[in-house]
């Protein structure tokens, strides 16, 4: 390693009784060389006294005056970040303690257009059901290089398992803040056109789910859905998978009672 600093970007929303974990497994890392920028979003809890009770001069808090969104506080974490480096993390899940240094050793070996360097996160579900994201069955050459095709029928990023050179950031733009879910996947689709991919094929991050998630409001969803195939479409078809990525949103839309709506809103973006 050449000692380069990494800057890392958790934004927070009410996880006073989780963040404590997703902190000590940034401390935790064996690479050491990193500055942690929390985002408080407009937490109404003890986050602030949780965050404090830290003395770590790596570790700088913003507080947010009001709610405005995962895209808006990341967007703030980018803006103060200082270092050409920068990983994200979210304050629910947690990073394995070799985590930050493979990926570095990986990023610093690699050409300029690999501009993002990711892996595998394990899932723990509410009912103690466990998966991988990415899909395992994903071959591995879809996962590696020019990921964009892929990207464009499911996401295969993470936010918690990303390192990212700033300067692609600085090509790629900011994230979109009208999308109160999806912005990580919209964002990683515009990374994805321009930059290639390293991927790690062992878990470097376990994600925990939450009753609350922003995700599993299925309105905030569904809608941020609607408009990426919208926005993505021409791709889409292009890539040949448009017809796919619309036949599963409607069948899960059909699982889960609402496909009536759906069907409609995805007329309306496909014809638009």
């Amino acid at each position: 390693m050449n000692g380069e600093v990494v800057s890392i970007v958790l934004p927070t929303y009410n996880r006073a009784q989780l963040i404590g974990r997703a902190i000590q497994s940034i401390l935790e890392q064996t690479y050491r060389e990193f500055e942690l920028l929390i985002i408080d979003d407009g937490s109404m809890d003890d986050t602030e006294n949780v965050v404090k009770s830290y003395e770590d001069e790596r570790i700088q808090y913003y507080k947010l005056e009001q709610n405005c969104g995962p895209a808006y506080a990341r967007n703030i974490g980018i803006i103060h970040a200082k270092n050409k480096y920068i990983a994200f993390h979210d304050s629910d899940d947690v990073w394995r303690k070799e985590k930050l240094e493979k990926q570095m050793e990986v990023m610093l070996q690699s050409p300029e257009q690999v501009g993002l360097v990711y892996g595998c996160c394990k899932y723990h579900g509410l009912t103690g059901e466990t998966d991988y994201f990415p899909r395992r069955e994903i071959a591995l050459d879809k996962k590696r290089g020019f990921i964009y095709p892929k990207l464009l029928e499911e996401n295969l990023v993470g936010m918690p398992s990303l390192l990212v050179r700033r300067q692609c950031i600085e090509k790629a733009g900011m994230f979109h803040e009208r999308f109160r879910s999806l912005e990580d996947y919209e964002w990683m689709l515009r990374l994805g056109r321009l930059f290639e991919a390293e991927y790690i094929d062992e878990v470097l991050v376990d994600v925990y789910a939450q009753v609350e998630s922003v995700n599993r409001n299925l309105s905030v969803n569904f809608s941020a859905r609607c408009t990426l195939i919208g926005m993505y479409k021409e791709e889409m078809a292009y890539f040949g998978v448009l017809d796919s990525v619309v036949q599963e949103f409607l069948g899960e839309a059909r699982y889960l009672g609402c496909l009536e709506q759906v069907a409609t809103a995805l007329r309306q973006v496909l014809e638009n």
